[in-house]
């Protein structure tokens, strides 16, 4: 089993030339658990998924039937919205949700009691941002 971590999700939102909306759940881990998925090869997705509306995520996740146990934070999962227009594609990404010391240690702790032993890989991956410092990255 290949354990992903996600550090800060993101509901992509894609607006097309002929106002389609579209939207996908993804970050860095995700995004890798999808491509293992169509590879068959399990994987975990971990992470830190925000309170307010983790159930896009994690109901995203589960009608793809990725298996995944996230640290809930407060706060929101980002949108980051994507705009076609005449074949030029316009962005805005919004920030994720301040990831505390705490949060971090939620995570180590569970990855140490639910994961030692289970993985072969762990990838740890995603953009740092706001409340969430870079030894942290280092250590997961």
């Amino acid at each position: 089993m290949i354990i992903t971590i996600t550090c800060n999700p993101a509901i992509d939102k894609t607006i097309t030339s002929g106002n389609e909306v579209i939207f996908d759940v993804g970050g860095k881990g995700i995004n890798v658990s999808k491509v293992l998925n169509n590879l068959n090869i399990k994987s975990l997705i971990t992470g830190f998924v925000g309170k307010e509306n983790k159930n896009v995520v994690t109901e995203d996740l589960d009608e793809l039937e990725l298996e995944h146990h996230f640290i809930e934070v407060d706060g929101r999962v980002r949108t980051n919205t994507k705009r076609i227009i005449d074949n030029v594609t316009y962005e805005d990404n919004e920030d994720g949700p301040i990831i505390s010391n705490k949060n971090i240690d939620d995570l180590f702790d569970k990855s140490s009691k639910d994961y030692t032993g289970k993985a072969n890989v762990q990838y740890p991956n995603g953009d740092t941002y706001s409340g969430y410092f870079k030894q942290g990255k280092r250590e997961l």
